[in-house]
């Protein structure tokens, strides 16, 4: 299992990516994100219902990468996705 930091990591290391240091303070709440779904709550008949996961907006100015770190979010997925762009 890959993870949005390592594969990150990766493509930086082959010179596919310029290191960002903002682009890198994203990881963590894209690795949440990937966990938690690559790992959901167990339901049960008598447990409440686990809490959804939680999203992330990203903001920035033009080309700093913010589709690039979807792009690569998503590709590190192990569950069926739909990548949205707005």
């Amino acid at each position: 299992m890959t993870t949005v930091p390592d594969l990150y990591a990766k493509r930086v290391q082959d010179g596919r990516l310029k290191p960002d240091e903002a682009q890198r303070g994203a990881l963590p709440a894209f690795e949440r994100i990937r966990a938690e779904l690559a790992d959901p709550p167990k339901r049960g008949l008598f447990r409440k219902a686990p809490e959804p996961t939680k999203g992330l907006y990203l903001w920035g100015g033009v080309g700093r990468g913010k589709s690039m770190l979807m792009d690569l979010f998503v590709e590190t997925l192990n569950v069926p996705a739909r990548r949205t762009h707005f």
